[in-house]
């Protein structure tokens, strides 16, 4: 069995604005000041920039947890006599902590231009703002260490 349509048929030239296409709609509604119609590449950078948002927190949290681990098992490996798995483990640390930092500036400096152009928050901003803390936390460990042992 087929569900019918039970909206009213109108025989007029009367528009909803929520349904139909923009270009179906009457001149006066599509020209009014606040109406703008979304333009395709925005919807295409609005869920690159959102995927942007994602890696870093990913990556945010993925280094604060490599960063206890380093912790952990650099004194493993120190107490093994195995000194360069722990030389390594820090260099790959160093490194994973440069990335995730150069990728957090690279996505809020993007979203915060998607931000402005768009009038609201984005969604990727969001996530970038949820990456913040592991990040912070990485780059803080690393200066209170390097304050500490006089380097």
């Amino acid at each position: 069995m087929e569900m019918a349509n039970l909206e009213p048929i109108r025989f007029s030239n009367d528009y909803k604005k929520g349904y139909g296409d923009t270009r179906d709609m009457k001149p006066d509604i599509a020209a009014s000041p606040g109406f703008k119609p979304p333009d395709p590449g925005e919807i295409r950078k609005e869920g690159r920039n959102y995927k942007l948002g994602i890696a870093v927190t990913v990556a945010g949290y993925f280094t604060f947890a490599f960063y206890i681990l380093t912790i952990f098992s650099g004194i493993r490996f120190m107490q093994n006599g195995t000194a360069v798995f722990a030389y390594a483990m820090v260099a790959l640390l160093a490194a994973l902590v440069l990335a995730s930092g150069v990728l957090f500036l690279l996505s809020l400096i993007v979203n915060i231009k998607q931000t402005r152009s768009a009038h609201r928050v984005s969604r990727g901003l969001l996530f970038t703002f949820i990456g913040i803390p592991p990040i912070v936390l990485c780059y803080l460990a690393l200066f209170i260490k390097a304050l500490t042992e006089n380097h």
